[in-house]
């Protein structure tokens, strides 16, 4: 994320010089109860506030791109950017520039596509009738809407819900239009505070679209193609596993280590995004990690967030009411610089009828 950040040296230090006076690293006992303070400190302090620095806006569409390249199976739903629609695929294997959800002038590829709509209506599908392709039907068994991709004269053998060699007909499915809030290639979405039919950063002229959220996704409930979806940040991590770094062993990809190249740079929390081997450190191998950024505004927040919770275990809970009031004082002084000094407000929205 591009913004300020502080250290996790700075962070450990200033908890120790806190809870046992001393302005130094914690030992390996110290070390895990801090780490974890410090984690249950960010969870609470992230999202105590709408902050600025945590704030992200995007850009996103509800599928992803058709890919000439891809191979697609029945309702498999995809963003046709030539005409700008979304399309269902209506049978297996459907794959290629000719097999496109469109044609060169724009039209719908009917005997592999149909467009994505919210709710399908058709006529009772009628045994004996010829069906040309393209042609929808409602089929009384199932109570689904289809679409025919192959032309043929309906029989009992021929029918909306046949399959294997009598299949003739693709299932139109209701059209969700959804943001995955942990979508592959994507920023990870934290918690969206809203959702807006053009980018906020570019014109005073956006409109806040109705949605809602479920299981993880971001649905919006308007006709639109695509939405700027306003998030905070996925918070970090400080896994159980995060220990100093250790030259002889190897880690997996997500495991976590402290690492600060002997004292002689500044220590920082860092996580593998790939398997590193016995030695492959920060400095050795880049590419395999990265710094688990914290941003600077909370560092305060921290220290004395994470205070107040090792005191919980030392029997010295008397000085935990000061520690937690120094903490929310942090957050305040925050808070006062965004609402106050700066005089930003959530943008207030009226429905009228």
């Amino acid at each position: 994320m591009a913004i300020r950040v502080t250290s996790a040296e700075l962070l450990l230090k200033g908890v120790m010089n806190l809870w046992w006076n001393k302005a130094e690293l914690p030992g390996p006992t110290e070390f895990g109860v801090i780490r974890g303070a410090l984690d249950l400190a960010l969870g609470e302090g992230w999202r105590q506030e709408w902050w600025n620095d945590l704030m992200q806006f995007e850009e996103r569409y509800f599928r992803a791109n058709w890919l000439a390249a891809s191979t697609y199976n029945k309702t498999a739903e995809v963003y046709d950017a030539a005409t700008q629609q979304y399309f269902q695929s209506l049978r297996d294997g459907v794959t290629g520039a000719g097999q496109s959800p469109t044609d060169s002038a724009g039209a719908e590829r009917s005997a592999y596509w149909a467009q994505c709509l919210t709710s399908y209506s058709a006529d009772t599908w009628v045994s004996g009738t010829s069906y040309a392709v393209g042609d929808w039907v409602l089929y009384a068994p199932t109570n689904r809407v289809y679409q025919c991709h192959t032309a043929h004269v309906a029989s009992g053998t021929l029918t909306p819900d046949a399959t294997g060699g009598n299949e003739r007909w693709g299932v139109l499915t209701p059209f969700q239009r959804y943001v995955d809030q942990d979508a592959s290639g994507q920023t990870a979405i934290g918690d969206p505070q809203d959702v807006t039919d053009s980018d906020p950063r570019t014109t005073a002229q956006w409109r806040g679209l109705v949605w809602t959220t479920a299981q993880n996704r971001v649905y919006v409930l308007e006709e639109c193609v695509r939405c700027w979806v306003i998030f905070r940040s996925r918070r970090p991590r400080l896994l159980p596993t995060l220990d100093t770094f250790d030259a002889a062993a190897g880690y997996a990809s997500g495991e976590q280590i402290y690492w600060d190249n002997g004292g002689t740079i500044t220590g920082n929390f860092y996580q593998a995004n790939a398997s590193a081997a016995a030695g492959e450190d920060p400095s050795d191998t880049p590419g395999k990690w990265d710094v688990i950024e914290i941003p600077e505004f909370l560092e305060g927040y921290l220290i004395y967030t994470a205070y107040a919770k090792c005191l919980t275990g030392d029997d010295r809970e008397d000085k935990m009411a000061g520690a937690l009031a120094m903490a929310s004082g942090y957050l305040d002084l925050e808070a006062d610089n965004i609402y106050r000094q700066q005089g930003q407000t959530p943008t207030v929205r009226m429905r009228t009828y």
